[in-house]
């Protein structure tokens, strides 16, 4: 019967050197290459984007919201607006005498 040799086999088995690379592939010019590249395409989708949205919004489209017609009909009364005026005027009178009369606030300290 043979005999194992474990000196050999942990020799097999020992993990390769690593290898630093500057880049992330082996030629930095194929890095610039594929640098340029994505930079156009991206530039060219986000401008065909932003011509198409700008063209369906002049259309009128996209983005287009229903203005509800009930809104501008509603008549307001006479007696409604004056009551609100008078309840403004009373306020302002009440306003007024307060500037003149400081009211008196005990102090809580006290």
């Amino acid at each position: 019967m043979k005999s194992i040799d474990f000196k050999k086999i942990f020799l097999k088995i020992k993990a390769p050197k690593r290898k630093e690379f500057r880049t992330i592939s082996s030629k930095a010019h194929h890095d610039w290459k594929f640098i340029l590249i994505s930079f156009f395409i991206l530039s060219t989708l986000v401008v065909s984007l932003n011509t198409y949205i700008f063209f369906e919004i002049s259309k009128g489209e996209i983005f287009v919201k229903e203005i509800e017609s009930g809104l501008g009909s509603e008549v307001i009364s006479e007696k409604n607006l004056e009551n609100a005026v008078r309840f403004f005027e009373e306020r302002q009178i009440r306003f007024d005498r307060l500037q003149i009369e400081k009211p008196v606030i005990p102090d809580p300290s006290l």
